[in-house]
């Protein structure tokens, strides 16, 4: 929701006063595998928990670097540019994820 979208850029924005770009998107990671662990251990919600090939395995590195980097640089731009701007440009999301 909008709400909590504008609650996570101001708890990125103060802060990102105190730590860097790179520990606010390692926190956001470890936060989404912590939070996917559990149920990810059983099974839900397709009732059981599958191994993944080669093809698959590369293809999820690949989206967990893309999805590492954007938010590297979504916690930077919210640090270094004033907030109207740097959630401005959030609304580029969903056109450019459909031109990728």
């Amino acid at each position: 929701s909008a709400v909590l979208a504008a609650a996570a850029f101001i708890t990125i924005r103060r802060i990102g006063q105190s730590e860097t770009s790179l520990v606010l998107s390692m926190w956001f990671h470890s936060a989404g595998l912590a939070s996917s662990a559990a149920p990810l251990a059983v099974g839900w919600p397709s009732g059981k928990a599958v191994l993944t090939g080669p093809v698959d395995s590369a293809c999820l590195l690949v989206i967990s670097l893309t999805s590492f980097s954007g938010q590297f640089m979504l916690s930077r731009g919210l640090q270094t540019q004033p907030a109207a701007l740097a959630s401005a440009i959030n609304f580029l999301q969903v056109p450019l994820s459909y031109v990728m």
